[in-house]
């Protein structure tokens, strides 16, 4: 018998992959993106780092966000650092009324809602002919062509290139009340208070205002971290504002120019006291919703 030929090697068969739709593929990404987001808000929030973070942003250069960034950097220092609000002020060194923080405890009428029972109210609610939209950076003209839609999605993927925010959106079950450490302080009307509230993704900027005449109290919803510029309304810094109301980007105009600054990073503990006639602006470190109230004096 002659020699049998060697047995051929088995080879496995080959298993081919279905080929995955890019519609399925996309949904995938943005399901770990959101996974890794919700991860992030898990985590203990560190105020200082966020700050620490969005004033690295003036060495970027080429971010649009590098000029706001540098300004803030620059007022924060000559204010000597971030001040510590937590106690009532009936006036500040100049005699004037000042801000402080309360807790947010204090300024509900109910329950605090969850970041997404409050976004469910808020949009059951929705009016566009109510509610304007912003883009950072445009002055003080709404986009009336941006949809909310564009607002909703950066609350999960912020767009530092191009920020948008909503404001005056109401909700039914979100209602705000005037705490009664301030009625302590100061004599105040409760009749007529309205909750009004603010979508602000994360890179939201407000720019400097004046509410005239009214009693402020803003809070945040549990996942929201804002930067506030605080000055008051002597009259060398009435004088200053004046000089370039008319400027877009009055933040960054005002840099060096106004005196007496304070800077304080606010979270969903705290509500923010802000007296009638206050100049201020707010920069938002990490996206959420902003309710708050006005009132006047009885």
């Amino acid at each position: 018998m002659g020699d049998l030929p060697p047995e051929q090697p088995q080879l496995p068969n080959r298993v081919r992959k279905p080929r995955q739709s890019p519609n399925r593929a996309r949904k995938q990404r943005q399901q770990a993106e959101r996974k890794e987001q919700k991860e992030q808000e898990a985590k203990p929030l560190d105020k200082e780092e966020m700050l620490r973070e969005f004033l690295a942003i003036s060495d970027q250069g080429l971010s649009p966000l590098s000029p706001l960034s540098s300004a803030f950097r620059v007022e924060i220092a000559r204010a000597g650092g971030t001040a510590n609000m937590s106690k009532p002020r009936e006036s500040d060194d100049m005699g004037l009324k000042a801000p402080f923080f309360v807790s947010s405890g204090q300024c509900w009428e109910k329950k605090p809602l969850s970041t997404d029972e409050f976004l469910d109210d808020l949009l059951d609610g929705f009016s566009k002919q109510k509610t304007q939209i912003y883009k950072r950076g445009i002055g003080h003209f709404p986009c009336e062509s941006a949809p909310i839609t564009q607002v909703l999605k950066q609350l999960w993927f912020p767009d530092p290139e191009s920020t948008f925010y909503a404001v005056n959106m109401e909700a039914k079950s979100a209602v705000m009340r005037i705490p009664e450490c301030l009625y302590g302080i100061y004599n105040l009307d409760p009749k007529d208070i309205k909750t009004t509230t603010n979508i602000t993704p994360q890179f939201s900027f407000v720019d400097i205002h004046v509410d005239h005449g009214r009693h402020g109290l803003t809070a945040l919803s549990e996942d929201c971290v804002k930067l506030w510029a605080l000055y008051p309304l002597s009259d060398y810094n009435k004088a200053k504002l004046s000089e370039v109301y008319n400027k877009n980007s009055l933040f960054i105009a005002l840099q060096g120019r106004l005196e007496k600054g304070e800077f304080c990073i606010q979270t969903a503990a705290e509500a923010l006291y802000l007296p009638p006639g206050y100049i201020h602006a707010t920069v938002t470190l990490r996206g959420g919703l902003t309710p708050g109230i006005q009132f006047t004096n009885a």
